[in-house]
């Protein structure tokens, strides 16, 4: 496929956050990545990729091992012709919105909304709780 590390190959770092749904019943979220094609599994904290030097494009992603979805995707551009290594850092997203992937570190996408939707319910939850001996 492509060379080994030392022969014309420059390594692509991808720093990877874990997921934050620990697996359901399709089994663990699995961290996947593809570098211009060429398909990996990630393992959460820094992963070494080594391609050839060139622009590739870099997409970030999690899934299952039962299902062909891709979770939390996040995608870039990465320029290694000039033969210096890339540093990637991939974080999902809490919930259902898109991961984040950038050449400097990123907090997870959807942490707000997260928090929001979680004060709300708790909020429904206390009013209904209030509101129950009223209603019979």
């Amino acid at each position: 496929m492509y060379p080994p590390h030392g022969h014309g190959t420059v390594p692509i770092m991808i720093d990877a956050k874990y997921p934050t749904s620990g697996g359901s019943f399709l089994g663990p979220p699995k961290l996947m990545a593809s570098i211009g094609g060429h398909v990996v599994e990630l393992q959460p904290g820094p992963n070494r990729i080594d391609m050839p030097p060139g622009v590739w494009p870099v997409e970030v992603w999690y899934g299952y091992a039962r299902s062909n979805s891709r979770w939390s995707r996040a995608s870039t551009t990465v320029d290694t012709t000039n033969g210096q290594p890339a540093t990637l850092y991939y974080a999902p997203s809490f919930g259902f919105g898109s991961g984040a992937l950038d050449h400097q570190p990123v907090g997870r996408p959807g942490c707000f909304s997260f928090v929001v939707l979680l004060v709300a319910l708790c909020g429904l939850t206390v009013g209904i709780g209030h509101a129950a001996p009223f209603i019979s």
